[in-house]
């Protein structure tokens, strides 16, 4: 007790630092998450750069005022085209791999950078991806390709968009690489010392969206995901409507489709849950001016 009266202004001292020093970490959480949450890469690069010279560079106008950038390949007969989303870092450049196993298997790619992301304009939050997403899917109507051929493919982040665009339009299948049942929950898993659902702005919160989806849903992930920890897959399975299906790899990491075997399997659900007929009923229309190709 001596020793406590002895050193009470000190440790009242002390107290008041490590309160200081927390309200200062969490001060900057909530004014840089964005840059923790989105970490764009600029580039100007075209497709034939990567090795898909068959693939075509598309301006796309946003409702918003922003220019999106994406890279089109039109799908083989009797496939679909796919509708893919990449994560929160990069941009379409450093997915291409991707694009390159996808259009192997003969299936069309529309990959879209959201804004902020290579050559696209504006900077990315929540509520401006989901518009890119919006954008990217009429770029597909404007084009003329049927509602029963439109695959929604999200990784990582891009399963956030994915979820929400799925649950707002009719497309064939959604499917999910890495996905979370909210990133909120993902923040707040790594930062538990932290109040991060009080804090984070951008949620993303599949868990509420997913139940609207009226489609058929593959979740993909793997359990040795550091990124994106496969319990969160696995939690929005479960919330997830019928039909779906969902794919672990043991051991798997955050980058599945890459893997050997991962784009024939995924070819072999497409192909059972999205049956495809020479007649192909063309979209509904869009609001969307038809894109330009540079």
């Amino acid at each position: 007790m001596n020793w406590l009266r002895k050193h009470a202004d000190g440790l009242k001292l002390a107290g008041k630092i490590l309160l200081g020093l927390y309200v200062a970490a969490c001060a900057f959480l909530y004014f840089d998450q964005q840059h923790l949450e989105y970490k764009p890469v600029a580039s100007s690069d075209q497709p034939g750069d990567f090795g898909l010279p068959d693939f075509k560079r598309l301006t796309l106008k946003t409702p918003d005022g922003q220019t999106l950038i994406a890279w089109y390949k039109k799908a083989a007969p009797m496939h679909p085209t796919i509708l893919y989303l990449h994560g929160n870092e990069g941009n379409l450049g450093e997915f291409s791999k991707r694009y390159k196993l996808l259009d192997a298997q003969g299936d069309g790619v529309l990959a879209v950078d959201y804004r902020g992301f290579g050559a696209s304009t504006g900077a990315p939050d929540e509520k401006g991806l989901i518009i890119d997403g919006q954008a990217a899917y009429e770029a597909l109507i404007a084009r003329e390709i049927g509602l029963n051929h439109i695959i929604i493919y999200g990784h990582s982040l891009g399963t956030g968009v994915a979820v929400a665009l799925a649950a707002r339009h009719k497309v064939a299948a959604l499917v999910l690489e890495a996905p979370f049942s909210s990133a909120v929950d993902v923040g707040a898993y790594r930062y538990p010392e932290f109040p991060v659902r009080d804090l984070m702005r951008d949620q993303f919160r599949s868990d509420l969206r997913i139940v609207k989806v009226k489609c058929p849903i593959l979740i993909m992930h793997g359990t040795a995901d550091q990124t994106v920890p496969y319990q969160f897959g696995k939690r929005l399975f479960d919330l997830a409507p019928q039909p779906k299906d969902m794919f672990t790899f043991p051991g798997g990491q955050h980058d599945l489709l890459p893997e050997p075997g991962v784009a024939p399997k995924l070819e072999a659900w497409l192909s059972a849950h999205v049956p495809l007929s020479a007649a192909d009923p063309t979209g509904t229309g869009s609001s969307l001016d038809p894109n330009q190709e540079e």
